[in-house]
């Protein structure tokens, strides 16, 4: 008896998906690492070109906040993703489990709208968080 594998292009590309994600998380993993060890990150270039927080501006260190425990320190350093992290992450264990199960995914049965508001909704944030009435949107330390 011979045992065939399932070599399906289906299995396959559900394969590729997994290991890209997998190089992904190994890839942000590494950044991490790279970043305590020597202190570099990137730099936002939206910030250095134009002096304006980005929406995406305190998001390393928001990450290293919540790998951290401090959850407000996290908040203040970007809280719109901080808010949306619990949404993103579902959607992506979602997406992987539907990968797996070769299901559809939630992200693909999202309406067009919602991603549309979504970019508003960050364009907007960032706008806002160079204000100075929201000033208290921008990448803060705390002193503790």
């Amino acid at each position: 008896m011979t045992s065939q594998r399932n070599t399906s292009p289906k299995t396959n590309s559900t394969r590729k998906k997994i290991l890209l994600t997998a190089g992904m998380i190994c890839l942000a993993v590494s950044y991490y690492a790279l970043y305590k060890t020597t202190g570099l990150a990137f730099p936002c270039l939206w910030y250095e070109i134009t002096g304006w927080f980005c929406p995406g501006c305190g998001l390393t260190r928001m990450l290293e906040s919540l790998v951290l425990g401090k959850f407000y320190q996290a908040f203040r350093f970007n809280p719109l993703v901080f808010l949306l992290l619990p949404f993103g992450i579902g959607l992506f264990g979602d997406y992987l489990c539907s990968q797996v199960q070769g299901r559809q995914s939630l992200v693909s049965r999202l309406p067009e709208w919602f991603w549309v508001i979504l970019i508003l909704v960050a364009l907007v944030f960032g706008i806002m968080r160079n204000l100075e009435p929201f000033k208290f949107l921008a990448p803060t330390v705390l002193v503790v």
